[in-house]
């Protein structure tokens, strides 16, 4: 239910790229899990022809129609549909016969590295009750496309396995640094990369403490904002779906502990800092 759910909302800001896996990804469990849910598989069927043949998998979309003919062969929808995507196909042959009328001699600057970048974004979904390869790219600017690239593969934590003499450069430790704040509790460090150099620190804030912070947050929440680089104006983003507060040292003693504990840990000044954010994530990749 969930997948479908989050297919349909993809589809609905027509963001074909989530909405193919999504969609595929709730037909595929509709089968193997119990489905007590009222999501009949010719409503994911049928979202995920329109999904696929934005997709420009036209094959893929008639076997889908047929499929959902095959279970309901009154669906005066896939009917329609099964006509349309017959004619598309049919007329592909001239299509091509035209493009082959394009001067082939023109020269191609297209930079190698977007190129690749491309075809890189190209998945392939596998199906489990037919034999296609589904082509699903994701669109957007080279950049844009790296930049996500990256971000995903850190949030999935796909970034390359760190070589043996690397990994031997990180350690845990108990790091108090000197400070009087933390002579007598010294703070769990963990390295986690040493190029750049990234600590983690354990069991920090105390779950009395979190739950006194989340009680100040929560009546603050709003929308988090981005700078456009456009236009340099503070708006909303749907790729920033979670939601934000910003505390004080003065909003309470807790905020202010935990400003000064930053600082201990860190051995640097609070003065220039942000004040302390919480947010909640809803960021679906």
């Amino acid at each position: 239910h969930d997948c479908y759910v989050i297919g349909r909302a993809a589809l609905a800001t027509e963001d074909f790229y989530h909405a193919l896996m999504w969609l595929q990804e709730a037909l595929d469990r509709l089968d193997q899990e119990n489905n007590t849910t009222l999501i009949s598989k010719i409503n994911i069927l049928n979202n995920l022809v329109h999904a696929t043949s934005q997709q420009g998998n036209i094959e893929h979309a008639l076997a889908l129609a047929e499929e959902i003919l095959s279970i309901d062969p009154g669906h005066v929808e896939a009917k329609n549909k099964k006509i349309y995507y017959e004619s598309l196909i049919n007329n592909r042959t001239l299509m091509a016969e035209e493009q082959e009328k394009v001067d082939f001699n023109r020269t191609d600057d297209t930079d190698s590295i977007g190129n690749s970048l491309k075809q890189s974004s190209i998945q392939y979904v596998s199906m489990n009750n037919k034999n296609f390869q589904v082509k699903n790219q994701r669109p957007g600017t080279d950049l844009e496309l790296r930049s996500r690239q990256a971000f995903e593969e850190i949030c999935r934590q796909q970034h390359a396995q760190l070589s043996k003499k690397r990994q031997a450069t990180l350690f845990c430790r108990y790091r108090h640094n000197n400070h009087p704040y933390l002579i007598f509790r010294p703070v769990k460090e963990e390295k986690v990369l040493d190029e750049p150099a990234v600590f983690l620190f354990h069991d920090v804030v105390s779950d009395s403490d979190i739950e006194k912070l989340k009680a100040l947050a929560v009546p603050r929440l709003q929308r988090a904002l981005i700078r456009n680089a456009a236009t340099n104006a503070i708006t909303p983003t749907n790729d920033r779906i979670s939601k934000s507060a910003w505390l004080r040292d003065e909003d309470s003693p807790v905020v202010a502990r935990l400003s000064q504990l930053i600082s201990a840990l860190t051995n640097l000044t609070m003065e220039t800092a942000e004040e302390i954010q919480v947010f909640i994530l809803f960021s679906v990749v």
